[in-house]
């Protein structure tokens, strides 16, 4: 009989995070069982039942925190776990993880979370440093294993004794590629920014830098939220109107990647964003601010460049460098894709995720 892995996640849009989730059940749903439980019905929940997965969609588990809902979610996760009995739960995101680790800890369960980046990341707000800090410090010794998705993420687990080493593990974010790469065709070059419009992906650095380069672009920011507003002002006052264009949606981001020449993030921190691995499957160089785990992936000189953050003059000029080179862009692009195929494979990705869990039941 296959084991029943119950995989718990707040958010079901798409996402890196949810992204990844997908791919574990895509990947390994004829090795084991799996249920998917969302706090929400979207993206995710969507994709899994067209899978044939068992789908849970539990309302009471929202991302903010909310001392009612998250006891109610509680107390509705072990309602779900007894009725399931799960051979392991498998949370990912920092509340799900802790609202997890604490159910099945009650419930005798084993448990193991995936950090898709720490929420006392360097960048994040104090408050939520803080609170993570001291959170991630007390369910480390709930954990049968964590998962980091970066070696960023590991060194800082380590740093701040979340866990003992023997039940660390570093299993590097991987994608599915693109299935076209880019061409790199003789034109006006053209920018990628996929993400959400918040403060995290701080698209407003990129506008900012881009305000200050010279040589021809066009730019397309893939993406909605909450910033959407801010960010079309500042696309007006910066006089950039004809140069770049807001996408909304994130479905479809990636078939937009061959059509492009340069993709860039301004990030304030990060996870291994699978954006950024998506461009270099696509032979795109990657331009993006050197936060979290993004230097596993760009190498600094050879697939692209690496920028301190909140630096929009540095931003800029390292944009100019590859705008105003083609066949650097392609040089690049090409090295990227080279290392996208060696280390960032999807399929690499739940092979080494497979023998964690097969740890976990032997």
């Amino acid at each position: 009989m296959q084991p029943t892995i119950l995989i718990v996640i707040t958010k079901a849009d798409v996402g890196g995070a949810q992204v990844h989730c997908l791919d574990i059940i895509k990947g390994l749903r004829l090795r084991y069982r799996f249920v998917l439980l969302c706090g929400e019905d979207d993206f995710l929940t969507q994709a899994a039942r067209q899978l044939g997965i068992e789908v849970i969609v539990m309302p009471s588990l929202v991302r903010r925190l909310s001392p009612s809902k998250d006891l109610a979610a509680y107390r509705d996760l072990k309602k779900h776990i007894s009725r399931i009995k799960p051979d392991l739960i498998h949370g990912h995101s920092s509340k799900a993880g802790i609202i997890a680790r604490l159910a099945a800890k009650r419930s005798a369960t084993p448990a193991m979370f995936t950090a898709h980046g720490w929420a006392f990341t360097q960048g994040a707000p104090l408050k939520r440093r803080l609170i993570g800090l001291v959170s991630e410090w007390v369910m480390g010794r709930f954990s049968k294993f964590i998962v980091v998705v970066s070696t960023y993420d590991y060194e800082l687990a380590r740093r701040f004794f979340i866990a003992p080493k023997k039940r660390l593990r570093c299993i590097l974010n991987g994608v599915q590629g693109t299935q076209k790469r880019s061409k790199h065709q003789n034109r006006v070059p053209h920018i990628i920014n996929i993400g959400r419009l918040t403060r995290v992906k701080n698209q407003t650095l990129l506008l900012e830098a881009l305000a200050q380069v010279s040589s021809p672009f066009t730019l397309s920011i893939i993406g909605s939220g909450h910033l959407q507003p801010q960010i079309e002002d500042q696309i007006k006052q910066l006089g950039l109107s004809k140069k770049v264009t807001l996408l909304p949606g994130l479905n479809n981001a990636s078939s937009c990647l061959a059509d492009s020449d340069l993709f860039v993030l301004s990030s304030k921190y990060e996870g291994l964003p699978l954006s950024a691995l998506e461009a270099m499957s696509a032979s795109l160089p990657v331009v993006s601010t050197n936060v979290g785990g993004v230097g596993d992936a760009v190498v600094d000189g050879e697939t692209g460049f690496l920028v301190v953050k909140d630096n929009a003059t540095v931003l800029a000029e390292k944009l100019e460098i590859l705008l105003q080179s083609r066949d650097l862009r392609q040089q690049m692009g090409e090295a990227g894709y080279r290392k996208y195929q060696t280390d960032f494979t999807v399929e690499r990705m739940v092979t080494e995720l497979a023998k964690v869990y097969d740890e976990v039941f032997s």
